[in-house]
């Protein structure tokens, strides 16, 4: 997370300080062109959030003295400003996606501490929590465009709440960009909403790819969250892969957010006798659909979109987490040197 965070705040420069020109344009950065080479095969088990090989793609590039994509600086340059570039940070710190922000805020964290050090152009943080509520969200985006006027934001945690906030940031004429946001639609906002964080339709289709090679898989059943954007757009993501992969739905089961009981819904998708289950789910549902379809007996894969990758999925599903497949952006097996020296530490 430190080498995707320290490049996301290398492009605030370009966008705050240290650069002038056209406006920037609308982009995935990390997501867009050339993605394909930052996507790292699926995994069998969650490993969090860390895309420490996503590279800004688009018109975006780090400035002189900036930590580049591979892992290396460059020399220092001329950039100078006398007074820091004063940022907000809205992540989720309190409610059900805590279990990403707290992990997201320490990346920032280390990230400006790391550039800070540096000089030439330091950072000021100003911090605020979402409470994993688009309302709240609405609230913490307001405060830090009109009163405390930073000149970018990173954040929000869900794509559920960037819906809400990121319109807001698009006509004041501030950037903000995405560490987390994969639901399809994102940076189509606007001009001024970027985001390094891969695209549900990016890795998804790669996953089911590797599991289906894996496993031999013919037949899966569906579970989804179907009341945020998040899960929804994975759902539709998976449903469309699925599709072109040549492999049939058994059955489709929808939750909510906050629900604890999935027993309905695994007893119907375990007497299809599926030959795995494909879930889009957050970690807080999707770590009690891991634990709740062991309890039944479901002896078959789970495969998982971007919400199993958290380190509350292991935590909280245990031994019940093991064999999890979920595709990741960032990869442990990677030689960036940054990861190298980020796996020890």
């Amino acid at each position: 997370m430190r080498s995707t965070t320290a490049t996301l705040l290398a492009l605030f420069v370009l966008l705050t300080g240290c650069a002038g020109g056209d406006e920037p344009a609308a982009t995935d950065t990390g997501a867009g062109a050339g993605a394909e080479e930052t996507t790292a095969p699926a995994e069998t088990t969650a490993e969090g959030t860390a895309t420490g090989d996503a590279t800004p793609t688009g018109d975006a590039t780090p400035t002189d003295g900036a930590p580049t994509g591979d892992g290396t600086e460059t020399a220092a340059g001329d950039c100078t400003l006398d007074e820091p570039v004063k940022v907000g940070v809205v992540f989720s710190l309190t409610g059900g996606a805590a279990v990403f922000g707290a992990t997201q805020a320490n990346g920032v964290q280390l990230a400006v501490d790391q550039l800070n050090a540096q000089g030439g152009v330091t950072y000021e943080i100003v911090q605020e929590d979402d409470g994993s509520d688009p309302a709240q969200g609405i609230t913490a985006f307001e405060k830090l465009l009109n009163s405390d006027q930073v000149r970018a934001i990173i954040g929000p945690t869900l794509s559920n709440t960037a819906f809400s906030t990121d319109p807001i940031a698009q006509e004041a004429g501030v950037p903000v960009l995405a560490v987390s946001n994969t639901a399809p639609g994102v940076t189509e906002m606007g001009e001024f909403v970027f985001r390094n964080s891969l695209a549900e339709s990016q890795v998804i289709p790669q996953t089911i790819a590797a599991a289906k090679e894996a496993f031999g898989l013919e037949r899966v059943a569906v579970l989804y969250g179907s009341d945020d954007a998040f899960t929804e757009g994975g759902y539709t993501v998976f449903s469309e892969v699925l599709e072109s992969e040549g492999i049939e739905v058994t059955t489709t089961q929808t939750f909510a957010k906050g629900d604890t009981d999935f027993a309905a819904q695994l007893t119907e998708a375990g007497n299809t006798e599926p030959d795995a289950l494909v879930v889009s789910a957050l970690a807080e549902e999707g770590a009690q659909i891991l634990t709740q379809a062991a309890e039944l007996g479901l002896d078959v894969p789970v495969i998982g979109g971007n919400g199993f990758n958290s380190p509350a999925i292991i935590e909280n599903a245990g031994e019940d987490a093991e064999g999890l497949i979920v595709g990741a952006a960032w990869n442990s097996a990677s030689d960036n040197p940054r990861n190298a020296d980020f796996i020890p530490a």
